[in-house]
């Protein structure tokens, strides 16, 4: 495939699929009302993908593995080393606004959000695959994709998503309600 060569790396197989799909995606949306407790942060929502972008995209994520695994006071060489193997076969799917980005892996394969600054959601699987991470993010409307805007809908002790019942269930119903 042409677009493995410009990059440089081999496109995982559930990306591959959907760029056969559909090369380029953008859907935002932003409430302007109140919004019920628990997501006072959730004002806004996304999803977008474009292969014209992704080598730039790409440069960009290869760039920030760098930075985050050189951080001095947290990283030794050797954790360093290690960082940027982990990273080193991600493809990035979706830059969020406040600079992290969500990416597609094939090893270990799933969907990983990666904090620019890394906070605790700073390589939270998302999805064991691209498609259980847009069954996921579509069944919470495609909220935010910022840390803070997905967190509601995280298990953070099981490392797991949830698609429905609690925080999810509340969120849908208050979706369908406007």
């Amino acid at each position: 495939m042409r677009v493995e060569q410009k990059l440089g790396m081999t496109i995982p197989e559930d990306c591959k699929e959907l760029f056969r799909f559909s090369r380029h995606l953008e859907f935002r949306y932003e409430y302007d009302e109140e919004m019920p407790d628990g997501f006072q942060d959730n004002f806004s929502g996304e999803i977008n993908w474009n292969l014209c972008l992704l080598k730039d995209q790409l440069e960009n994520f290869r760039e920030w593995v760098e930075v985050v695994s050189l951080v001095p006071a947290r990283h030794g060489l050797e954790a360093a080393g290690e960082a940027r193997e982990w990273w080193a076969d991600k493809l990035p799917l979706m830059e969020v606004a406040n600079g992290d980005i969500i990416v597609v892996g094939s090893s270990p394969p799933g969907v990983f959000y990666f904090s620019c600054k890394e906070y605790e959601m700073h390589g939270r699987k998302l999805g064991s695959s691209l498609w259980e991470f847009l069954e996921f993010h579509s069944k919470i409307g495609f909220a935010g994709g910022e840390d803070w805007q997905l967190e509601p809908f995280l298990d953070l002790e099981s490392d797991s998503v949830r698609v429905k019942g609690g925080s999810v269930g509340r969120f849908v119903e208050w979706l369908h309600k406007g």
